[in-house]
């Protein structure tokens, strides 16, 4: 079993592509491998040279300099050279391979698989050629058989092309999206999804070297920031005097007609086809051949087939047989028309009983589906992996269009509602978890209560909606300075103030080394990262949505905290160059934690008693029994509370002797003891009693008078 990720028709001359890799690793490392006299076989050469790893470490090195930073030159123990074959493939990780393009150490050292290796050293050849900074001989790709041009599906046969890390093209074929220019393979071009452009054309894409020379250092719009302007195209910039189609999202972006797919007449926003002087989108072509389906489709799953490429998949897949339902697509001939698609399907189920599902297929993945009982609209056409990803959390029916992903599930839009009050969810509610997974909006998460959460008086007529309560509008008022809000207010710590007095607690939290906002503004960025650089959460080129920081980079998707792995989507607070969300900021960043509401003390008056802190606010509330007003210098703390002394010594007896403690006591794993009974020194804590002007020792207890 090939562990790669290559087809079952993509085999390869073994003792071909061995070769091959020794003489590529040969030529850049400038050494012998291969004798001359061939005694020994190839597969055994290959072997026994690189089974130390000093070599591989050393060719990813001269790939990009400083990938291993150590090598075990002098290997002798198995542990040496297995730990350089585990740098290697670190390093191949580290240049935007997969897991399924690399060797595991025993397919190389102990000689199991040595096609894996052969296929790994493939994928570090294609990466080879997209590093700017590398300017060494290239492998010989054609030596690994089965290697087709993506634009015209015929083998390559000679060295006249070009390449990429995933895909490769005659150089006839190699063609600009866009103006349809041949790229020229010593120049840079550009890649977005599976199209690629000349760097005229190229707007916001991922930059990908030539295959003869490396990558530039940008392009020409590189860092685009241009600004759209009203009669001009937001995809190539051209003019709109021959019509225009407008975003499907009612922004007020325009697309020009050669920007907008020739079948549907809508944007070419994500990836397309060129057939026959033709741009076709995915959504009008076919998954298999890439032909448009103007004359009708048939439908398997999510996926769209032509006629010829539907028979094709329904003799290969004769065991599973899947539901086949043809479709036409509509197509106008203005180019002003709607960009919403018309495209209609229709599915074909002869069986509704949720109960006989065993003969079905799943509509996704096209294996049987199993015998479990699924209850649900739609929820008998997928398999128990693919139900939960492809139909509704509330309706239960299949997601054809837009989806919604909240909660561990996907909802269409218009079925993302709160469970009590069916109120329509959107980006700026509050939004709550139920014990069913369902969505709660804040007031019905708060209990639905309709009084007021300042003066718990019923709110009747227009209230205010303000972290997950509701308030009267003239009880709605800053948490410091009693002013009435409006909708400009700033919540710091689940209270609200005015921007005036949260400027003022940021100013304060500041001096003291705390921050309580998030980085201004979005996180993301469109721009300005370098071709070499990686997302650290997944380690692949950069595209889309980035967010930074420092010198480095995450994909929007790979964004997380550090701690709690919470996505970070409005905003982060980094701390040691490690983005943190504010609760896991608030954990890290300080160690004062109130005793009475184990909260952190951020900002205020602080108020100590020996070792213990509160919040001035907490520690007024007085006596933990009594609600007797308290002063810093008289009062006693059992297990963190304060207590007055009337109230101490009434409560607390000895933990062994059982006798009432007047004056001084110890206090270790939650138990309390007097003098007498006291536990060792060494390991105990000891508290002198609360009086002002003196303090009191822990190892040995002794009053020291100020």
């Amino acid at each position: 079993m090939i562990k790669a990720n290559w087809s079952g028709e993509s085999a390869f001359n073994l003792d071909l592509a061995l070769t091959e890799s020794l003489n590529w690793i040969e030529n850049v490392l400038g050494v012998s491998i291969i004798k001359k006299d061939g005694a020994a076989p190839i597969h055994e050469v290959f072997q026994t040279s690189l089974k130390d790893g000093v070599l591989l470490c050393k060719l990813i090195n001269q790939i990009k300099a400083g990938t291993v930073a150590k090598i075990n030159l002098t290997a002798t123990s198995d542990a040496a050279k297995r730990e350089n074959l585990s740098f290697f493939i670190k390093g191949g990780k580290g240049l935007g391979l997969r897991d399924t393009q690399l060797f595991d150490t025993s397919d190389l050292y102990e000689s199991k698989r040595i096609r894996n290796v052969a296929i790994s050293l493939y994928w570090l050849g294609r990466a080879a050629r997209g590093i700017s900074t590398y300017k060494g001989p290239q492998l010989n790709l054609l030596a690994f058989q089965k290697m087709n041009c993506s634009a015209c599906k015929t083998p390559i046969n000679d060295n006249n092309y070009l390449a990429t890390l995933t895909q490769q093209w005659h150089t006839a074929c190699a063609k600009c999206c866009n103006c349809n220019c041949n790229l020229d393979p010593k120049k840079q071009f550009f890649m977005e999804g599976n199209n690629i452009w000349c760097p005229d054309c190229m707007v916001g894409a991922t930059q990908i070297g030539g295959s003869n020379s490396g990558a530039g250092k940008g392009g020409k719009h590189g860092n685009h920031a241009h600004k759209h302007g009203d009669n001009e195209c937001v995809s190539c910039h051209g003019g709109l005097e021959k019509g225009y189609v407008p975003e499907v999202d009612g922004s007020d972006r325009k697309y020009c007609t050669k920007c907008i797919c020739d079948a549907c007449h809508n944007p070419l926003i994500g990836n397309f086809n060129i057939k026959n002087g033709k741009k076709i989108c995915d959504d009008c072509s076919c998954s298999s051949c890439g032909k448009s389906l103007e004359d009708g489709f048939f439908e398997m799953g999510i996926s769209k087939f032509c006629e010829p490429c539907a028979h094709k998949k329904n003799e290969h897949d004769s065991k599973t047989k899947p539901t086949v339902s043809t479709a036409q697509l509509s197509n106008t001939n203005s180019p002003t028309s709607s960009p919403n698609k018309s495209t209609t399907t229709t599915t074909t189920n002869n069986n509704n009983n949720n109960n006989s599902n065993s003969k079905e297929s799943c509509k996704q993945c096209h294996k049987p589906i199993d015998k479990k009982v699924r209850k649900g609209n739609d929820r008998d056409k997928f398999c128990e992996p693919h139900e939960h990803d492809k139909c509704c959390g509330k309706c239960d029916k299949e997601i054809h269009a837009q989806t919604l992903e909240a909660l561990g599930k996907n909802w269409h839009p218009n079925c993302f509602t709160c469970e009590k009050c069916n109120k329509k969810l959107g980006p700026s509610d509050t939004i709550k978890k139920s014990t069913q997974g369902n969505p709660v909006c804040g007031p019905c998460s708060s209990g639905g209560k309709s009084s007021c959460h300042e003066c718990n008086k019923p709110v009747s007529g227009q209230g205010v909606e303000a972290l997950d309560h509701v308030y009267h509008p003239e009880c709605f008022k800053c948490h410091s300075c009693d002013k009435k809000l409006a909708d400009d207010f700033q919540e710091v710590d689940d209270e609200a103030f005015c921007v005036p007095c949260a400027k003022d607690l940021s100013k304060i939290a500041n001096e003291h080394g705390h921050s309580h906002g998030p980085q201004a503004g979005s996180p993301f960025i469109t721009s300005g990262w370098g071709p070499n650089d990686k997302c650290v959460g997944c380690v692949k080129p950069l595209n889309g949505m980035v967010a930074k920081l420092d010198n480095q980079y995450w994909h929007k998707g790979c964004f997380f905290c550090t701690d709690c792995k919470c996505a970070l989507l409005s905003g982060f607070f980094p701390l040691n160059k490690k983005p943190y969300c504010k609760g896991c900021y608030d954990k890290n960043q300080t160690t004062s934690i109130c005793s009475i509401c184990n909260k952190t003390i951020l900002y205020g008056h602080i108020v100590k008693t020996s070792t213990k802190e509160y919040h001035k606010e907490c520690f007024d509330k007085g006596c933990t029994t009594c609600k007797k007003p308290l002063s810093a210098g008289q009062v006693y703390t059992k297990f963190s509370k304060p207590y007055c002394g009337g109230c101490f010594q009434k409560d607390t007896n000895c933990s062994k002797c059982k006798t009432a403690i007047k004056g001084e006591y110890y206090e270790k794993d939650n138990q309390i003891y007097c003098p007498k009974c006291q536990p060792s020194p060494v390991t105990s804590t000891i508290y002198g009693q609360r009086q002002a002007g003196f303090t009191v020792d822990p190892r040995s207890g002794k009053k020291t008078f100020h």
